[in-house]
């Protein structure tokens, strides 16, 4: 029996084999974008699942509170917090920190090796953690001060071989490391990524180092509960422990919230990568949403063409049941048509989806049971719910209607059929004005006035103690080289943040959280800052190496009248020489905070030179650089990178995420189009007897075109209503994640509507103009 419906299904999809491929093809296009995105969610999801204690470790998180601010959040920590944690609280099973990553040169027989992935770990690391090592033990790798454990691809770089145990390295500062152990590279799913770890008992033996309770905001706790303890429980009590250790009269009050380590990547890390997993998983199925209701419409329509064999099937004999089971089947061996098809555009588009969302996430394996069985789950489930409708309808059709050509009177069934064209272009609009919404913030934040001049600034790196220690003779010289306006030393670049530390002004009696950049006298110039009062550096006064420029943030964040003089307090007093007009030195996504710019690092020197360079023959130039410092440190490493380069990163997200909207929008108004065609086909087909009546009375062929083009335009433009108030609420709320951004004009809404008017109308005009202008004669032979 199903072998006699399924025969009849390839009869029938072979016989209505233009609506049927546009069919298939639409619902291909839809499952390949459903596909897609499940690839990358079911990516996404994988992090971290491979720890086998998984469940049972949270990290730290630690809110910050004080007075006139907005509270903020962060995952560093002071040091004393995981041992002091698991020595007060019984829950606590283990702990470890992590300090890092950052990026360090090491050397071998006097040869530097840059290392860019480097953490400070506990003890416990390997312990707590689901990382192999390939040699050495896991209970004694990082125990002692100045031990080291490398990554099996860090290994092979220095030694080409993983047996390396008590071989050593030696950093620029002359500090020596043993190696203790080679681990398993971690995997591309894990959020702890790492080519070296350093022993965290390192960190007590550096004299800079503040490891204590006034120590810095630097490391990353892990706590491992045991099985019966519950997290939420711990976390009540250690407000007493930070009040204890940090005391209750601090202006910075401490909220610490433990966040589970299986669900840290898609909701708690940065880069809100839940939200968007949940934006482009909604378009995805949107469009698949609109494929469905095409196979819904296009079926809907065909039933006009199939009216009379479904009267002589029911005439004959045949059951409501049998015919759904028949329609059924059609549906469902177009769905897997589509889901073979749907597989193929997967593999041609992979490489270019993988390039765009910037993620090596793994292919498309149909071998996979896993895959395969997904597949087959998406082709059944597309198939029934898509198929249902039309089944259901078509089966359901009276005989005596059939007969006598009543069928198809009164207007429910297009009714029913408008409804859908509604949803379909309702979300093409959303698409096509989110696109516009998102190019448009993302067009604002990259050409911002950011209160000094990016252009042309290029970033060296002085990442080796030899650099540094003749970082002002390298600036120097290189100063003499032609093509350079201005150079500076200094600690941070204006464009992804700047460290902040505690300070107390003059007249207050507590501590407050301040941004600061450590810059030397020709800071401001090279950046073109401006003073608005008061004045520069000036390297001839002694005295303004304990000096501090301050931003106009800070002055109206303190409420000074006047700030000139007033001294700010941190390991000594700084008086405040001159006022600069605010600047952005972290992305538009935040607001400009209370900024001081000193002369005086406190650790370390300048790590960065920044050197403004004329537009002419900038690769000559940079070479010079490079001879220069080469003659000053010989075997220096020579790294640098531009800063407008740096600012186009920052906003690489939003590209990515506008690219997607773009083609996602031309996907979905192309499935749509797809539809209509076929719809206004199908129904100029039967409607040709009518056609040529109107014709033979006199009608125009204008006067044809718009009856059949008012009919299926009127949907088009109820969806503009529809979509318009969903838009501006969905764009005003992520609007709001931006500290500055654009307004939305009335224009957007406008153009959004238009152009689905406008591509509708001429894929609605194209047939009606064709069935207008056919041969009236022909018209009344029709069938």
């Amino acid at each position: 029996m199903y072998y006699n419906y399924l025969k009849s299904a390839l009869r029938s999809l072979w016989k209505n084999r233009f609506y049927s491929g546009i069919n298939i093809i639409g619902l291909a296009i839809g499952i390949a974008a459903v596909i897609l995105i499940l690839l990358y969610v079911q990516y996404e999801s994988s992090f971290d699942r491979f720890h086998k204690n998984g469940k049972d470790i949270y990290r730290l998180d630690v809110t910050w509170q004080w007075e006139r601010r907005e509270a903020a959040s962060s995952t560093r920590f002071l040091a004393p917090v995981g041992p002091t944690i698991k020595a007060e609280y019984p829950e606590v099973k283990e702990f470890t920190r992590l300090r890092g990553p950052f990026m360090d040169y090491f050397y071998l027989n006097a040869k530097p090796v840059k290392i860019g992935n480097i953490l400070h770990a506990d003890s416990s690391f390997f312990n707590m953690l689901t990382f192999d090592l390939l040699t050495g033990e896991s209970q004694s790798a990082l125990t002692d001060p100045f031990t080291i454990v490398l990554s099996q691809k860090t290994a092979n770089r220095f030694f080409s071989t993983e047996d390396v145990i008590g071989k050593t390295l030696q950093t620029g500062n002359g500090d020596i490391y043993t190696i203790t152990a080679v681990a398993q590279d971690p995997p591309i799913n894990s959020s702890i990524q790492f080519d070296m770890l350093i022993s965290f008992s390192t960190l007590y033996k550096q004299p800079y180092m503040h490891m204590g309770w006034n120590g810095g905001n630097q490391y990353i706790t892990y706590l491992q509960l045991y099985p019966d303890s519950h997290a939420d429980q711990l976390e009540a009590k250690l407000p007493a422990m930070i009040s204890k250790y940090l005391g209750e009269n601090s202006s910075i009050k401490f909220i610490i919230h433990l966040q589970p380590f299986d669900k840290l990547h898609l909701f708690y890390d940065p880069g809100f990568l839940f939200k968007q997993i949940l934006i482009f998983g909604s378009i995805a199925a949107l469009i698949l949403i609109v494929a469905g209701i095409n196979f819904i419409n296009l079926s809907l329509a065909q039933s006009m063409k199939r009216a009379k064999e479904i009267g002589v099937r029911k005439v004959v004999g045949a059951e409501k049941t049998s015919l759904m089971t028949q329609f059924l089947t059609e549906s469902v061996l177009s769905s897997l048509l589509a889901t073979a098809i749907a597989v193929l555009l997967v593999e041609l588009a992979y490489p270019f989806f993988r390039q765009l969302i910037g993620q090596d996430v793994p292919g498309l394996d149909p071998g996979q049971i896993s895959h395969l069985g997904g597949l087959l789950v998406i082709a059944l489930f597309i198939g029934f719910a898509a198929g249902s409708p039309p089944a259901f309808y078509l089966a359901s059709m009276l005989p005596v209607k059939i007969l006598k050509n009543s069928l198809f009177s009164g207007h429910r069934k297009n009714g029913f059929r408008n409804a859908l064209i509604v949803f379909q272009f309702s979300v093409s609009i959303l698409l096509i004005f989110a696109t516009i919404v998102i190019f448009r913030q993302q067009t604002f934040m990259k050409n911002k006035a950011l209160g000094f001049n990016k252009d042309n600034i290029l970033v060296i790196n002085l990442p080796t103690e030899d650099l540094r220690a003749k970082n002002e003779v390298i600036k120097t010289s290189v100063l003499e080289l032609p093509g350079i306006q201005n150079a500076t030393l200094c600690s941070d670049i204006p464009h992804r943040g700047v460290s902040a530390n505690g300070y107390r002004p003059e007249g207050f009696d507590t501590w407050k959280v301040m941004w600061i950049i450590y810059g030397d006298a020709d800071f401001l110039n090279t950046f073109d800052l401006q003073v608005t009062k008061g004045r520069n550096f000036d390297p001839t006064r002694p005295t303004d190496k304990d000096a501090y420029l301050v931003n106009e943030k800070l002055i109206e964040s303190l409420e000074w009248e006047n700030p000139l003089g007033k001294t700010i307090e941190r390991s000594g007093l700084h008086p405040i020489i001159g006022i600069v007009r605010d600047f952005h030195f972290a992305p538009l996504n935040n607001i400009i905070e209370p900024l001081i710019i000193s002369m005086q690092p406190e650790r370390g020197g300048f790590q960065l030179l920044a050197l403004r360079l004329t537009a002419d023959d900038m690769a000559g130039t940079i070479r010079h650089i490079q001879d220069k410092i080469a003659d000053i440190v010989p075997s220096a490493p020579f790294e640098y990178w531009f800063l407008d380069d740096a600012f186009d990163a920052l906003y690489r997200f939003e590209e990515h995420v506008n690219l997607l909207f773009l083609y996602f929008s031309g996907l979905a108004i192309f499935i749509a189009l797809l539809g209509l065609y076929s719809l206004v086909t199908i129904t100029t087909e039967y409607k040709t007897k009518q056609i040529g009546i109107r014709k033979v009375l006199g009608s125009s062929v204008f006067g044809v075109t718009r009856s059949i083009s008012k009919e299926f335009l009127l949907p088009v433009l109820l969806a503009n209503i529809i979509a318009w108030p969903i838009a501006y609420y969905a764009a005003s709320r992520w609007l709001q994640t931006f500290a500055y951004r654009v307004g939305i004009s009335w224009w957007i809404f406008a153009g959004a509507g238009a152009l689905a008017v406008v591509v509708a109308l001429i894929t609605i005009s194209s047939q009606a103009i064709k069935a207008a202008t056919a041969n009236p004669v022909e018209a009344l032979r029709y069938e």
